[in-house]
């Protein structure tokens, strides 16, 4: 796995390959215009991560972004329909990532799409806990490092 450079070329490209439940999660929080509006917002992120294989074809995007506290970092991950001949480099990828922020912040989240099954086992594989919540149409994933966490502080 490589780090590839974000820009909007290499953006498009991605895009146009991703997986069918992460752009139907896409459409579902910006809308038919989604490529225009994820594409500014990765640009306007920081701690994202753009993946590919030796051959520098995107194969996943994804990264820790600070929410309400430098403790709380909400957690993202988007693939290409390519991830599959390399889920076992982008596991072994994730996790280096994953364990960098469990050391440094006490609670990592996110909503998955209620039908994205491969990620939603993987984040188990990860050891983030996964909860319904009152949308029906995501699943919350969360890891963090008090017993005492109350979910309501990131679904509100």
């Amino acid at each position: 796995m490589i780090e590839l450079e974000i820009n909007k070329t290499n953006l498009s490209d991605f895009l146009k390959n991703i997986r069918k439940s992460d752009k139907e999660e896409l459409i579902y929080h910006y809308g038919k215009d989604y490529k225009e509006i994820f594409i500014k917002t990765v640009n306007e992120t920081k701690n994202t991560y753009f993946i590919g294989n030796d051959n520098k074809e995107a194969l996943a995007i994804g990264g820790f972004q600070e929410y309400k506290s430098k403790n709380c970092f909400q957690v993202w991950l988007l693939c290409t329909d390519k991830i599959t001949k390399n889920k076992k480099e982008l596991l072994k990828y994730i996790k280096q990532k994953v364990e960098l922020y469990k050391n440094n912040s006490f609670v990592m989240f996110n909503l998955i799409y209620k039908s994205n099954f491969k990620s939603i086992n993987m984040l188990k594989k990860l050891g983030f806990e996964i909860r319904d919540i009152c949308d029906k149409n995501f699943k919350l994933f969360y890891y963090t490092k008090g017993n005492d966490f109350d979910t309501r502080y990131i679904t509100n």
